[in-house]
């Protein structure tokens, strides 16, 4: 037998309700999205955000992966 190191991922979903910080969860979010190219099991996959939320969420999504991918 050989020893294999598999990454079965864990499609972690993150949810967005009404009373969320969306600057704290941009920074704190964005990160682990990029981290080891997304190949980690705790890498959000799955973006749930309720409707009054989503272009908010979203520009400020776009911001801060621009800032963290031109920082490689």
């Amino acid at each position: 037998m050989k020893r294999a190191t598999m990454e079965l991922g864990g499609h972690a979903p993150v949810i967005m309700t009404a009373d969320a910080d969306l600057d704290l969860a941009a920074a704190t979010i964005i990160p682990d999205k990029f981290r080891n190219a997304g190949q980690v099991c705790v890498s959000p996959t799955r973006f749930l955000v309720q409707d009054p939320l989503v272009d908010a969420f979203a520009d400020r999504f776009a911001i801060r992966a621009e800032l963290v991918l031109s920082n490689r």
